[in-house]
């Protein structure tokens, strides 16, 4: 029962607080495919054949400064809600992605267990896990029903197939096949191979840095101040993680 109440707060706070900061109506980022007028270059950041300006959600409802932007012949979309259903998710997974850290660190060092079992604590943690790669699908697949960025499914799975922020894109698209190495090797390989899995669960670490990149340089809402609190105080917190564990591993091989 414990186990149940614990799992579904941590997903409802998750997924509340992602879908709240991913349909709010906030900054967001209008790509412009194709040639730009005058007035657009000055404010815009070419990136391959798109154009990526930052605007004000009411700005973009009212249509006055897209107007002033765009050319006779700039082809465009404004986000639909597979978009908006994209980046929700992609802020549920990085929370997720950060509790599953903090959980299983409180595993590692014992702390969790002085408020549940071993056995609860690593359920908790793999559930926590599956969600996390549930919400990594939904943000994925979202982007193929988008008018918006006009994502392939090669520019989803390969790396540099989009022109649109390519190096972001490929951190992103890298961090899904590393998360996937890590999660088959934590169901098939934990208990037959533990020394294997260990050093297949420590990549973990790097693959939140690359999502926390990806997550900063590439959201179209990451300017925002909520975002950017989230987004500070989780690195901030996972750089003394990191740092927590690098001692202990330090003391261990010391002593």
């Amino acid at each position: 029962m414990k186990k149940t109440v614990i799992l579904i707060f941590i997903l409802s706070v998750a997924g509340l607080s992602g879908f709240y900061l991913g349909f709010m109506n906030r900054a967001v980022e209008l790509v412009i495919h194709g040639p730009v007028t005058d007035g657009a270059t000055s404010t815009a950041a070419m990136s391959g054949t798109s154009t990526s300006v930052i605007l004000k959600g009411k700005e973009i409802g009212s249509g006055n400064i897209v107007n002033d932007l765009l050319g006779e012949n700039i082809k465009t979309r404004l986000p639909s809600l597979p978009w908006y259903i994209s980046r929700a998710a992609a802020i549920t997974a990085y929370l997720l992605l950060f509790v599953v850290i903090v959980w299983g660190v409180g595993m590692n060092t014992g702390f969790l267990y002085r408020f549940t079992n071993p056995v609860e604590a690593w359920s908790i943690h793999k559930y926590l896990s599956i969600s996390l790669g549930a919400m990594v699908l939904t943000h994925m697949s979202s982007l193929l029903f988008d008018k918006f960025l006009f994502f392939s499914l090669a520019d989803i799975f390969i790396p540099f197939a989009t022109d649109y922020k390519p190096i972001y894109v490929f951190l992103g698209i890298f961090a899904f096949y590393l998360l996937a190495i890590i999660m088959i090797s934590s169901l098939a390989a934990r208990l037959k191979w533990p020394k294997l899995w260990r050093v297949v669960h420590d990549f973990t670490y790097p693959l939140f840095g690359y999502v926390f990149v990806h997550s900063v340089f590439i959201g179209t809402d990451s300017q925002t101040l909520a975002l950017k609190v989230v987004y500070w105080l989780t690195g901030t917190i996972f750089i003394a993680i990191v740092l927590f564990r690098l001692h202990r591993a330090f003391k261990r091989k010391k002593q």
